[in-house]
């Protein structure tokens, strides 16, 4: 009898530390998925370009904005972990203004690495635009080249901003754009450098002289950043001018 209770007492404490670390493990997920950077006062900014620009909703959270003319290149963003697609809206708005259409493609949770197919048919909206670019910030770059390099049938290439790829893109076709900031105190340089290697031969790399890895999006400072020596709108403005530079000249 005794037997059988010391059994049962060690079923009963089994569970219950089953439900605990069950419980710890959810309430660990809320604590991350609300613990985020919020997009701030900035949003609303746009750098100058020669086009108008809409800002379309399509009533499913996707938020796209477009240059009053016929467009070729199309961008769909990765927001880094823990951002809000928000907070990439004045980026978008100043590709659009230089006559790129862009949008944003939130992964769940706020966590890049769930999302690296959320970017499945966001392309269909826009049928006539043949070349899509997939752009990611921080860790979301590595999610974002590994979609590109699984999906070359549709998409041309891949912008790395203050990241880098572990997926390897020689022999896929892809091109590749890559934007960070001379104080980013946040990108792995030794990583960086080591994976450049695995870009396309005839990749762009641009420095935005005094930029930080934060001001690609509009948020406060990221934890570990280095206090840059230029404005977010200035980072902002050379931002768009180096992507959709090394766009163009991949086309050539």
């Amino acid at each position: 009898m005794k037997k059988q209770q010391d059994v049962l007492n060690k079923k009963l404490l089994g569970t219950i530390v089953l439900i605990i670390v069950t419980l710890a493990a959810v309430l660990g997920v809320v604590i991350y998925v609300l613990d985020y950077y919020p997009a701030d006062g900035n949003t609303d900014y746009i750098s100058d370009g020669p086009y108008g620009v809409s800002e379309i909703n399509f009533g499913d959270g996707t938020i796209v904005f477009e240059p009053n003319i016929f467009s070729e290149y199309g961008v769909i963003f990765y927001p880094k972990s823990k951002m809000e697609a928000k907070a990439y809206y004045p980026l978008m708005r100043s590709l659009a203004a230089r006559g790129v259409v862009c949008m944003a493609a939130e992964a769940p949770a706020k966590m890049a690495a769930l999302g690296k197919n959320e970017a499945y048919g966001m392309n269909m909206r826009y049928p006539e635009i043949k070349k899509w670019y997939i752009g990611g910030h921080g860790d979301s770059a590595k999610t974002a080249a590994a979609f590109a390099a699984e999906n070359n049938d549709f998409i041309t290439g891949v912008i790395l901003l203050g990241g880098y790829t572990s997926t390897d893109l020689n022999g896929t076709g892809l091109k590749a754009v890559s934007v960070y900031g001379s104080k980013d105190g946040i990108l792995n340089m030794k990583a960086y450098e080591k994976n450049k290697a695995k870009l396309p031969a005839d990749s762009k790399e641009y420095v935005i002289e005094g930029g930080c890895h934060t001001y690609f999006a509009a948020c406060s400072l990221l934890n570990g950043d280095e206090t840059p020596d230029i404005t977010f709108e200035q980072q902002i403005d050379a931002a768009a001018y180096y992507i959709c530079n090394g766009m163009k000249e991949e086309q050539e």
